[in-house]
Order: structure tokens, then C-alpha cells, then sequence
């Protein structure tokens, strides 16, 4: 295990596999308004190319490019178990999911969830949560599916999926059909404890999460209508969660439950979850007391620096934003106003500003066009996570910037939380809770309207 783990960091250290990426190119300030400009005036890019997603912000000064690099390291390089690699880079596991942040966000964006080419058909970027009801962790695995191990330590065991095809059809007759997961845990320490669910969890990208930073509690709160007071049948609301840093009860912005307030606690939380890398705001080890092996061998060190953290928080915050490109095509703006009249724009919602929050100009007081509301919305039994959890249905509306993208950058286009919608149009019909008429509304356009929504998504 040692030796594979040794050759794989060579490899990425010498530069193979895109593992450690050239320099990114400067973008020069956007100049128009937020159709034009997604990420503001300077974390907008109009790179359309495999690297869209890798830009960074428009006038970083040297020491700033530098620090962006250094970011950029943290996340992209390999990491090893201790005494093996480089001192500044190892730390993994015992118990972890991946070798590295970029493993999983390809290229900044998304790794495709699932992989015909393993026995279990599941790629490391789709990840398991455990927990009951309250939230509370399997007693064995803990709040996390590690299914790998460094040398000594067994992994925690697999998950395998099976397909069920659901059909149905438009309006105007049109078949389809969609593709519904059944994921199996085959864990090493037998089944989940009685009444734990596993939610599965894939790869969003990264890029422009520094501008939710910058949005302001009152932005959010505005938005959000849990009673559905207006009667429109949206009923968004903010996810209230204990910053690691302040101890502070604040709205959740990052992940697909709005789990972290913001990027700095996004990035330690995945750090300690994903690749079992401790810091000062996540300093415990993913093992728990029915794991010897694991117990031993955890190390009771800062294995992710406070540097590192604040470089690679760095780096992500000021990864920039593909621009839309809507332009003057009827057909795209036609799409555009078919995604509003369907009822897409009320949880969808194409443009806020930031506030005055992080100091930082080129996040603070920028128009944005990221279609999302950062809040949680029930989203139907459908896409339910198991359980009769507070959260089982709900879920964070996902920005939609750059999804046209995905398939340039990361050649797939597997949807939604769990990566089970193959499209555009699959991912909509999966769509029910508080989206149940958005959905039936997009069933019942003629097939025009349809294809006129789905050029409109391809365009941003």
C-alpha cells in the first residue's frame, strides 16, 4: 500500500495524469451587467474551453497569483499517509474516499459519479453520509462511508447500484424514461445501525463559491418563505448551522443541504471527511472506537496547516465564472422566458448582490447571475435521501452558472444530488415537493418550448 501510494505521488509530482496544472491565465475586468457578467466585474471568465472552470479572478497582483498557486496545490496534489511523501502533504486517512480535492472535482468542476469500468459502478465522487432521524452518526462508520484505507486498515467496504427504469411521457406523447438508483452499503463491520440512512452525495464544482461568501444574511432571509406566505407553493428556507470557526449560528450556504456557512469551513470539512485530514476547525479523525485499526493509527496532529487552509480557501474563492452565452439568439432568449414561465426562476432565482461581508473587493458588492437561492426546498419523495429525517427531502437549490460547461470540462452530464439524471430534461422530471408544478408545467410544453429551455441551460 505504502509503495502504490509513494508511485502515485511521483507520478502527479512529475506533472502526469493533469495533476498538477499549469499557470491559469489573467481575465480582464468584466465590463457590463450581470446577464453579461455572472461572477461580477472580476471573477467573470469567457473561457469556454476543458479549462472554463480553472480561471482565476481578474487583477491578482503577484503575491496574490502566488498565493492563488499555493492554493491551487494544496488542492490538486496527492496527499499520503504519514511518513510516506512529503512532510507538508501527508496525513491521509486512516480512513478516506480519495487521494485528493482534485480527484473528485475534476478540474475544478464534477467527476463523473458513476464508472462502468469498476466492479461496483460507483466513482470515489459519490460519497455516503450517514446518520438517524436526529442526525446523529452510525455508531460504527460514523457520519461518513470511508470506503478505502491507508496500509493496516481495512477500508469500510463498498457501495454497489442497481437501475430501475421509471417511464412516462409529455403531453404531446413524447416517451421517456428515467433511472432510478438503489445503492447497496456492503460494509466491512456488517449492515448500518437500525434507522441510519446513507445519502449519496456527488461532486458539485467549485468555482465562484467565493461570491455565496459575500451574500449577506438579509439577502437570504429575504428570500426564504417557509410558511409560503404568498401562496405560490415555494416554501425555501435557510438552513441555520454553528459556524466551526465562531461558534455563531448562521444561514448555511455550501453543499447540497447548505451544510457549511462558508468556504474556509467547506474546504476543512472536506478535507477531514473525504481524505481523513484533520485542521483546526475539523481536528477529529473519521474513526470511531469499533475501529481499532483505525484508532491506532490516527495521529493526533494538525495534519492540514492553517496556512494550506487559508491558501486553498484562497483559491477557491477566487476561481472565476464561466460567462452565459445567451446573446441576441432568439431561440436561447425563448428558453430563458420559458425557464421563468415554468416556475424554474422561483427557487432558480438568476441574479443577487453580495453585501459588504468579506472585505474583499472583488467579492463585496458584485451582481451576480448564479441561479440559485442558497435556500432548502423539499423536493419530493423522489429524491428523498431515506429516512423521516427533518432533511430527508430537502435540498439546497444548486447553482446553475456554468452547467452548460460540464460536459466540455468534465465529458458527462450526470445531474442532481446523486448524479441519476442523464440530462437536462431528466433532471427536471425528476423534480417534485415544492417543484411538483414546475415539473407538470415542463411535461405539458409542446416540444419546442422543451428544447428551446434546454438550448437556455447549455448557454449559461
Amino acid at each position: 500500500m505504502e509503495r502504490g501510494f509513494f508511485i502515485v505521488w511521483l507520478s502527479c509530482a512529475a506533472g502526469f495524469a493533469g495533476c498538477i496544472h499549469v499557470d491559469a491565465s489573467d481575465n480582464a475586468p468584466c465590463e457590463g451587467d450581470e446577464t453579461t457578467c455572472s461572477g461580477g466585474e472580476f471573477l467573470t471568465t469567457t473561457d469556454v474551453s476543458d479549462r472554463a472552470f480553472e480561471q482565476r479572478a481578474a487583477g491578482l497582483d503577484s503575491f496574490e497569483r502566488q498565493v492563488f498557486r499555493d492554493g491551487r496545490e494544496v488542492f490538486d496534489r496527492p496527499w499520503t499517509p504519514i511518513g510516506v511523501g512529503p512532510e507538508d502533504f501527508d496525513g491521509l486517512g486512516p480512513l478516506f474516499n480519495a487521494f485528493s480535492c482534485q480527484e473528485c472535482h475534476s478540474r475544478n468542476g464534477r467527476l463523473g459519479p458513476f464508472d462502468t469500468a469498476r466492479e461496483d459502478g460507483v466513482s470515489p465522487a459519490l460519497l455516503f453520509r450517514l446518520g438517524d432521524a436526529d442526525g446523529a452518526p452510525d455508531p460504527v462508520y460514523g457520519g461518513q462511508f470511508n470506503p478505502a484505507g491507508t496500509q493496516g486498515v481495512d477500508g469500510e467496504g463498498r457501495v454497489r447500484v442497481a437501475w430501475e427504469s421509471v417511464r412516462g411521457a409529455f403531453a404531446d406523447g413524447t416517451p421517456y424514461e428515467l433511472l432510478a438508483p438503489t445503492f447497496t452499503l456492503q460494509g466491512a463491520y456488517g449492515d448500518l445501525a437500525p434507522g441510519v440512512r446513507a445519502s449519496p452525495r456527488a461532486t458539485p464544482p467549485v468555482f465562484g463559491l467565493g461570491l455565496f461568501d459575500a451574500v449577506t444574511d438579509e439577502t437570504l432571509l429575504a428570500l426564504e418563505d417557509p410558511e409560503d406566505r404568498d401562496g405560490d407553493g415555494i416554501s425555501g428556507r435557510v438552513h441555520w448551522v454553528v459556524n466551526p470557526s465562531s461558534g455563531a449560528s448562521v444561514p448555511g450556504k455550501m453543499g447540497w443541504k447548505a451544510e457549511q456557512p462558508d468556504v474556509r469551513s467547506q474546504n476543512a470539512a472536506a478535507f477531514a471527511g473525504d481524505l481523513g485530514i484533520s485542521s483546526g476547525l475539523f481536528a477529529e479523525q473519521p474513526c470511531t472506537m469499533s475501529q481499532p485499526d483505525c484508532v491506532a493509527q490516527a495521529a493526533n496532529v494538525e495534519e492540514l496547516t492553517t496556512q494550506q487552509l487559508d491558501d486553498v480557501t484562497f483559491f477557491i474563492r477566487h476561481l472565476a465564472v464561466p460567462a452565459p452565452r445567451v446573446g441576441d439568439d432568439a431561440l436561447i432568449r425563448r428558453g430563458e422566458q420559458v425557464f421563468t414561465e415554468v416556475g424554474c426562476a422561483s427557487c432558480h432565482v438568476s441574479s443577487m448582490e453580495t453585501g459588504w461581508v468579506t472585505g474583499n473587493s472583488r467579492l463585496d458588492g458584485q451582481k451576480i447571475q448564479a441561479y440559485t437561492d442558497l435556500l432548502l426546498h423539499d423536493m419530493g419523495p423522489g429524491l428523498a435521501d431515506g429516512g423521516e429525517h427533518e432533511l430527508a427531502s430537502e435540498w439546497r437549490t444548486p447553482p446553475l452558472w456554468g452547467i452548460g460547461l460540464t460536459d466540455v470540462v468534465n465529458g458527462h452530464m450526470r445531474l442532481l444530488h446523486d448524479g441519476r439524471a442523464r440530462s437536462f430534461s431528466e433532471a427536471i422530471l425528476w423534480h417534485g415537493g415544492e417543484a411538483e408544478q414546475s415539473k407538470e408545467a415542463y411535461r405539458e410544453l409542446e416540444s419546442g418550448d422543451r428544447f428551446a429551455l434546454e438550448e437556455f441551460l447549455w448557454s449559461l
